[in-house]
């Protein structure tokens, strides 16, 4: 079943940028001028919308047009990683 090693390669995905990025805070903050406070919320924003993505997007996906939920997820993925990478670059 291809569902279970894509569950658990996401999850290692979400451990490694929650573990990893901590030690980026004082280089972000500094390159941008911001409080390290601040500069927290890169981390903190992406594991809250996560938190609240997951079951919402677990419940739209079951239903009918699991095909669409799907699709327009990748699309938001994708587009906030060029706003992202748009900003650092």
């Amino acid at each position: 079943m291809p569902l279970v090693p894509a569950l658990m390669f996401i999850a290692l995905v979400v451990a490694v940028v929650g573990s990893l990025g901590a030690p980026l805070i004082t280089s972000e903050a500094g390159e941008f001028e911001v409080s390290p406070a601040a500069a927290q919320w890169t981390l903190t924003a992406p594991l809250l919308v996560g938190a609240v993505a997951t079951p919402v997007l677990g419940r739209l996906g079951t239903g009918p047009r699991r095909r669409q939920v799907i699709l327009a997820t990748l699309a938001i993925v994708v587009a906030g990683s060029l706003a992202r990478s748009s900003l650092l670059g």
